[in-house]
């Protein structure tokens, strides 16, 4: 580039802006090197405007389950991880269609990421055009921890409300479908932009749930991820949304984890259909993958 300015940066950094006006003539042309992903303790000092076009880590923890955030009226998914690379560590937001990109352990490549304050600390976090690669592991040990378990509470109560919303699910990229006509026979995915058959999409259920116990009612969000986890863990079909809400009213007991925005993780409950104890003798806070038979709800 010919007949360019670089005055002071805008943004009360140290940097200098390029300044490109009408006179300015650019031509195409190569350089005698290559350019090399920034390090982690480069990153650290930009100011949180500047977004990373390209940065390779390693995957040093990850949280083991998935949050369900609501942003700008609409409910998305996002996971924390730590990245590292020798240089330093930082954590990484990984939203929507990348919750599951990523592997504790492996190395991998992210282009697109944008850097966020939040009480002080650097953050990355995933965007729109983000990609991740995975790449041969860096020499860049860390050990420190493995996963980003949030600090979690336990409690046992009875449901005193629960509200269910239904949506569907891709199958091929996982992305949450906004309105699917239940009149049509074909739905193009809003994510992937593949036509499929309206009846292959997998049904998701989010709600929230009010729990009376010994200390007060808990207002609890549940998030698609713990539904699903609750399905498996009991073998239940996937139901209507008030034979679900029915099902959790008709639980004598139900034992709960959550963190401390009242995010549930885990249900456990008693062995009750709809007024029949199954297993009267089980306790509450009981691992549900030990006990005994299968659960169904009617169809």
């Amino acid at each position: 580039m010919v007949n360019v300015k670089s005055p002071q940066g805008f943004r009360n950094t140290s940097d200098f802006d390029v300044v490109v006006s009408d006179v300015t003539d650019i031509s195409v042309t190569t350089v005698p090197f290559t350019a090399t992903p920034p390090l982690l303790r480069q990153i650290s000092t930009m100011p949180p405007a500047q977004n990373i076009a390209v940065i390779e880590a390693r995957i040093t923890a990850i949280a083991s389950t998935t949050q369900a955030v609501t942003v700008r009226g609409s409910e998305k998914k996002l996971r924390h991880a730590t990245i590292f690379d020798g240089t330093a560590r930082i954590l990484l937001q990984l939203w929507e269609k990348h919750t599951d990109a990523v592997q504790l352990h492996r190395s991998y490549r992210f282009t697109d990421l944008s850097p966020r304050k939040y009480q002080g600390q650097l953050q990355l976090t995933t965007t729109f055009d983000t990609a991740v690669e995975i790449i041969a592991d860096l020499d860049a040990p860390d050990t420190s921890c493995d996963s980003l378990k949030p600090a979690l509470m336990s409690a046992t109560g009875t449901v005193r409300a629960l509200q269910t919303e239904t949506s569907m699910q891709c199958f091929f990229c996982n992305s949450k479908q906004d309105n699917i006509d239940a009149r049509s026979k074909f739905h193009w995915c809003q994510q992937c932009k593949l036509n499929q058959k309206s009846d292959s999409y997998g049904q998701l259920f989010s709600g929230t749930m009010m729990l009376t116990t010994n200390n007060g009612i808990l207002h609890l969000k549940i998030s698609p991820e713990t539904f699903t986890a609750y399905f498996n863990a009991h073998n239940l079909k996937r139901t209507l949304e008030d034979e679900l809400e029915e099902h959790f009213l008709s639980q004598s007991h139900v034992s709960v984890t959550f963190d401390d925005e009242n995010q549930l993780f885990k249900i456990f409950s008693r062995r009750v259909v709809f007024g029949l104890d199954l297993d009267p003798a089980a306790e509450p806070d009981v691992e549900p993958s030990t006990q005994q038979g299968q659960e169904t709800l009617p169809e």
